[in-house]
């Protein structure tokens, strides 16, 4: 996470948030020679800081990372306000599969040689099969709320443990008194969209007091880490349903962070309990 004077900003992964990173360090550069930035930048400080792995388990738990939680803020940080970035679910799934980081040895939940026992060709996964193996391994967790369960897919709990107050343990259920216990459970956060990303970061950065001229940059700034996409048509009709229905809630968020939709949540909650007594 990066501490700032005015902002705490969660690296939520594969977000752009790379690109956030940057565009903050080169803001917080000051040249010796811009004597003008130097003085506009007066009571201005950056820090980025490392903090211990909660969401996954296996070989990185624990281990530093750069994608700190919201529960993971130092105390003495936590009365700033919180910033990340928010991405359409079904494009993020795309990048996840394309930037490859679930091939990796130290991402994997258990022994690769298990793993080819359902997916021989795991390292070469389609991305059909990449989603059901997520679904297989990631998408066991349950969200239980005012005594109704509710399965999570890997988005929507890893969603949750980033931005939950308090850090939930891994393996155990997610359990609120209500709805709106679990909103009041969650952080605060302003989220910026990654499809009007720079928009959004500059008019962001000017309510904190930055000037026109040192922000310039980011509406020519190229995106940075940047997945290629290897083919087209990822998502078919009964993919997307399958992905919608199972990453209901992360949907939900997307419609009201996205979209400013009140009552997503509910309303998507309610649904499954019909669909399951139907």
């Amino acid at each position: 996470m990066i501490i700032t004077e005015s902002s705490v900003w969660i690296a939520y992964p594969k977000t752009a948030s790379t690109f956030v990173r940057d565009v903050l360090y080169n803001l917080y550069n000051v040249d010796r020679a811009s004597i003008r930035k130097r003085w506009r930048m007066r009571g201005r400080s950056m820090k980025e800081i490392e903090c211990p792995e909660l969401r996954e388990s296996g070989p990185r738990y624990g281990k530093p990372t750069l994608h700190g939680t919201v529960s993971q803020i130092p105390e003495e940080y936590q009365h700033l306000p919180i910033i990340s970035v928010f991405r359409c679910p079904l494009d993020r799934l795309i990048s996840l599969y394309e930037y490859g980081d679930w091939k990796k040895e130290v991402a994997l939940p258990t022994d690769l040689e298990a793993i080819q026992e359902h997916y021989p060709d795991f390292l070469s996964l389609r991305f059909s099969d990449f989603l059901a193996y997520l679904k297989q391994y990631y998408g066991t967790s349950q969200l239980v709320v005012a005594d109704h369960c509710f399965s999570l897919g890997a988005l929507s709990a890893d969603f949750l443990r980033f931005f939950l107050r308090e850090p939930p343990r891994l393996g155990e259920d997610l359990v609120f008194d209500s709805w709106p216990h679990l909103r009041q459970s969650l952080a605060d956060v302003k989220f910026l969209a990654t499809h009007r990303l720079r928009d959004e970061l500059v008019a962001l950065l000017k309510e904190h007091g930055f000037h026109d001229q040192d922000l310039q940059f980011i509406q020519s700034k190229e995106k940075v880490n940047r997945s290629q996409r290897k083919q087209d048509g990822y998502f078919d009709d009964q993919l997307t349903k399958m992905v919608r229905h199972h990453e209901w809630l992360i949907f939900a968020f997307a419609d009201e962070i996205l979209d400013g939709e009140t009552g997503a949540i509910e309303r998507s909650a309610k649904s499954l309990n019909v669909d399951s007594m139907s």
